[in-house]
């Protein structure tokens, strides 16, 4: 073989050789730099997906709510800690507790017949939160999170507490402006209802801020949307420690615009 044969087989076996160090290291840049920029706008679609996912949840729970008033002669659906309620069960962080986890507190209740048993509508998708305790116990192995954490305003059909209404002709303000169930906040859920203080001005439960600043929330006229708080103060970390009512991020004070949108203007009260 010549010299010039051997250099030509030589050239063709470097035109197949793989990528140069140089070459990986622009490629994983480009693919870095591809990501930075896609990542915002995946993390958006996900965001604005969760939260239509929420808002059709909402909106079947409260055409569930409608439906059983519908049926029982104008009376709302109990709003109870104990007994015959709307949904079942206290939710804490604490890993041993059942209620946490069993969804029979959603699916065996006075909704059950107008819900289809699902316990799905019954929690927000972009909640995924388990305390550190319940991330290390065996019933939360196969759990992103608790099974619920819409709660249902405590004016409606509650045991006790101000403004009650028990039926929805008793209703004073539009039923486009009375919010029913929305998100509450991992620290403030327990029971099945969320009490805000209009007469106060005030937050007593304090709803969540999942879709990015937004929560999901429904009204009794049977619509549902996701609105985005204004105020800092109502996008609360989640700390893993229940809240109590003396926490000073409940009564930010009767300007707040959150306070004045959700507890003043959309909360049944003596003004309405």
């Amino acid at each position: 073989m010549t010299i010039k044969n051997l250099q030509r087989t030589h050239d063709a076996k470097r035109s197949y050789a793989g990528f140069t160090l140089i070459e990986l290291l622009v490629v994983i840049a480009i693919i870095a730099i591809l990501a930075a920029l896609l990542l915002p706008s995946l993390n958006k679609a996900k965001i604005k997906a969760q939260a239509i996912s929420c808002m059709n949840n909402t909106k079947q729970l409260d055409l569930a709510w409608l439906m059983y008033a519908g049926d029982n002669k104008d009376k709302v659906c109990p709003n109870h800690f104990t007994g015959d309620t709307w949904v079942k069960g206290w939710l804490d962080w604490l890993a041993p507790t059942a209620d946490n986890f069993d969804t029979l507190n959603l699916t065996d209740t006075l909704l059950s017949p107008y819900t289809g048993k699902s316990p799905g509508i019954f929690k927000c998708p972009a909640d995924n939160f388990l305390s550190p305790a319940q991330r290390g116990d065996r019933y939360y192995k196969a759990l992103s999170s608790r099974v619920r954490s819409l709660s249902l305003s405590g004016v409606w059909g509650a045991s006790a507490g101000p403004n009650l209404i028990l039926k929805l002709s008793d209703l004073r303000m539009s039923p486009s402006m009375a919010f029913t169930f929305i998100d509450e906040h991992p620290d403030s859920i327990n029971d099945g209802a969320i009490f805000m203080d209009p007469d106060n001005s005030a937050f007593s439960d304090f709803p969540a801020s999942y879709h990015d600043g937004a929560v999901g929330i429904s009204f009794a006229d049977g619509h549902s949307e996701v609105h985005k708080w204004k105020s800092a103060n109502t996008k609360q970390p989640v700390q893993y420690v229940h809240w109590t009512p003396n926490s000073p991020y409940r009564n930010p004070g009767a300007n707040d615009p959150d306070i004045q949108w959700l507890v003043v203007e959309r909360t049944p009260g003596k003004n309405h």
